[in-house]
This record gives C-alpha cells, sequence and structure tokens, in this order.
C-alpha cells in the first residue's frame, strides 16, 4: 500500500512538494494548516452515498489505506481541528476517530493481520513513525530520531517497514523491522528518494525519485537488498504516489505531467500508461483495493481535500467523504 502516500505530495518528509502546481497547493495547505505533505486531486459528476449521515463535512479527508479484508478504509481528517486518523467502512459508513494528538497524525497503512496500524506523527517534536493498535490504543514511537521519518509501508509478509527518512542528511529509503530495529538505507543517493511500496511478493520496492532528472521526478524499481535499479517511467514533470496492483501486473501514480495532477496506471513494467481521472480536480493518493475491484484515491478541488473509489479503468467514481461542492 503506498502511501500508501496521504495527502498532498508535499513536502512533509518523504513527500515534500515537488512540482510547481503541488507545491502551490502544498503552500496553501500549510498556510490554512491542511492536508497531509505528498499528494494531489480532482472533478466531475460523481456518485455521494445515500446515507450522508455518516460523512463529514470537513474540508480535508486524504491518505486512503484499504485494510486487508478491504471491508475498511484508514484515512486523514482534520475535522477535529487538527490531522488525525479515523477509520471507516469501505462505504464511508461509521466514520471513528483513532488518534487524538494535538500535533499531525497521517499515512495511515494497516499491518497485514490487520492487528496494527502504521502511522507518522509530530507528536514528539518532531516526525516519527509510530505503529498503534487497529483501534487507537498503545501508540508507540518506532524510529525515535531527531531528524524527519516519513511515508511508509509495510511489506506484505508484515515482516519490514519502508520508509522515508533524513537522518542521513539526504531524503532516502529506509527498512526496518517491524519493532523498529535494524534501520538500513535502501536508496543511498544524492537525489531525495520517496514513495516507497512493496511488490505484492515482497522481493522489491517501487519509489520515486528525481536522480535522473533536472526537475521533477520518475518511478523506478529495485530489490529490496538495494540492486538493480530500474527506471519506469519517464514523464514530465512529477511522478509519484505509485502502488501495485495486488497480483502485480500494474501500477497506479500520480503524475502532473499535463499541469494538474492527476491519476495514472501502467505496466508493472512501465508500459501501457493510461490516464484514469480528468476533470477540473487535482487527483492524487491511489490505493488499490484488496479484490483489484476499486481503487481509492483523494480529489482536491477548491480548497476541499475528499476520498473518492474509482473502477481500475476510472469509471463509477463515487464519493466516500462528502464535499462542499
Amino acid at each position: 500500500m503506498a502511501a500508501r502516500s496521504g495527502a498532498a505530495f508535499v513536502a512533509c518528509n518523504d513527500q515534500p512538494g515537488l512540482r510547481v502546481r503541488r507545491l502551490f497547493l502544498l503552500l496553501s495547505f500549510i498556510a490554512i494548516g491542511a492536508v497531509a505533505c505528498q499528494q494531489k486531486e480532482s472533478g466531475f459528476e460523481v456518485a455521494v452515498p445515500s446515507d450522508t449521515s455518516t460523512v463529514s463535512a470537513s474540508r480535508y479527508a486524504f491518505f486512503p489505506s484499504w485494510s486487508p479484508d478491504g471491508s475498511q478504509i484508514a484515512f486523514v481528517s482534520d475535522r477535529d481541528g487538527d490531522w488525525e486518523i479515523y477509520v471507516m467502512s469501505a462505504e464511508g459508513a461509521n466514520q471513528t476517530r483513532l488518534t487524538n494528538s494535538p500535533l499531525k497524525d497521517s499515512n495511515p497503512t494497516w499491518s497485514p493481520d490487520s492487528s496494527s496500524i502504521y502511522f507518522y506523527s509530530d507528536r514528539d517534536g518532531d516526525r516519527e513513525v509510530f505503529v498503534m493498535n487497529a483501534d487507537g490504543s498503545a501508540p508507540r514511537n518506532l524510529t525515535n530520531h531527531p531528524t524527519r521519518d516519513g511515508v511508509l509501508a509495510i511489506s506484505p509478509d508484515g515482516t519490514s517497514v519502508a520508509w522515508y527518512s533524513e537522518r542521513d542528511g539526504n531524503g532516502e529509503i529506509y527498512a526496518m523491522n517491524i519493532d523498529g530495529s535494524a534501520p538500513v538505507n535502501l536508496t543511498n543517493n544524492p537525489a531525495r528518494d520517496r514513495w516507497p511500496a512493496w511488490s505484492p511478493d515482497g522481493t522489491k520496492l517501487l519509489f520515486s525519485s528525481a536522480r535522473d532528472k533536472e526537475s521533477g521526478t520518475d518511478l523506478y524499481v529495485m530489490n529490496t537488498n538495494s540492486d538493480n535499479v530500474v527506471r519506469i517511467s519517464h514523464r514530465n514533470g512529477d511522478n509519484y504516489d505509485a502502488e501495485w496492483s495486488p497480483d502485480g501486473a500494474r501500477i497506479v501514480f500520480t503524475s502532473d505531467a499535463e499541469e494538474q495532477s492527476k491519476i495514472f496506471a501502467m505496466d508493472a513494467d512501465g508500459g501501457n500508461v493510461s490516464k484514469l481521472t480528468t476533470g477540473s480536480a487535482d487527483e492524487l493518493e491511489p490505493a488499490w483495493s484488496p479484490d483489484q475491484k476499486r481503487i481509492a484515491f483523494v480529489s482536491v478541488l477548491e480548497g476541499d481535500w475528499h476520498i473518492y473509489t474509482m473502477s481500475p479503468d476510472g469509471s463509477n467514481r463515487t464519493a466516500i467523504t462528502k464535499s462542499r461542492h
């Protein structure tokens, strides 16, 4: 799962504001105390849940993360005054707050056995990676480092965490044991590397990097032992928020190559690129459902960030959190 990811691809950690538009959104985000440092947004007619009592009219909802059984989505919202982690049914019902911190909590990521949720938080004075029980209890700091640690992903076998860290003076992707022990720098490159995502078989990591471009970022794949790094996208602008489909055949990602941020899909080797979202909004943070029948994503329109789902071909857009538009 990505990032999965969360809300703006902003410079929050491993998600710094990359492109111009994203940077603009990010800055406005920060200015209003807004959304997750790392993503983007969307538009047209959409279906809205019929039971509107289950959705929130808060301005920001982002960083969707499917539970392993596909029945729930964890996400981030500002509805209670600051970024907190919530969980809801896959249709948007029963929205429940899990965290309660005066500082930002973001990037919720489920453990494969559904018992825990990993996330990053500013609650200990700087951005760190935490884990808590799936009901929000017993949060624990895993990184405990004075530099910024951010967007993360859990290995399919539940034994490792890949995450973004600046502890070596540059943004890199690290991996550590699930208990926070034995951190290892996997990318070791002077360019900033971010947005890690595990392949379904756990043998590879997908990530975003600027290492071969004068501006913007592209997508890369490497073995989990850091060798055989392969660039799989060659697009303008920033390309990030990438995630493998559960069968490993396709990759969804966010790109602002066409000025606005939109969601695209491609084969795992970078071929057969298709655009999944269109319209007047920015879209980002795509996340595959475990059954591969839906993709959750964030749509940003006129300053509102809300979560939608769609079919893998971009059809059947459905609003999961309530927008003011």
